[in-house]
């Protein structure tokens, strides 16, 4: 039979028996390294792991989804048209270099 560990205060009893500096500490670090966490994800530099690059994804979406390239050149056109000429160049790149190699299997 397996026991349960003993508590003290709601914590485990080798918690329990700790200096309290020692509790503190490592509460206090806990809590640096969540608030961390939370500034790198508001910042958008989460750690995530990419299985494939922006660019491949988009060609193969292209590629094999007519309504969706469509829809990203009218964006890319929408925002040229909007004045936001850089995004506009980024997103018909993307557009053309999805493309190219479409039009070159259709021959």
């Amino acid at each position: 039979m397996v026991e349960s560990p003993r508590r003290v205060d709601g914590l485990r009893l080798e918690e329990a028996i700790q200096p309290p500096i020692d509790r503190q500490q490592r509460d206090i670090e806990d809590a640096q390294a969540r608030w961390q966490d939370y500034k790198d994800r508001k910042k958008g530099n989460a750690k995530m792991a990419l299985t494939r690059s922006f660019k491949e994804t988009v060609q193969a979406r292209v590629q094999c989804d007519p309504a969706f390239r469509e829809e990203l050149l009218a964006e890319g056109g929408d925002a040229f048209l909007a004045g936001d000429i850089e995004t506009g160049k980024v997103i018909l790149r993307d557009f053309i270099n999805a493309t190219i190699g479409l039009w070159a299997r259709m021959g």
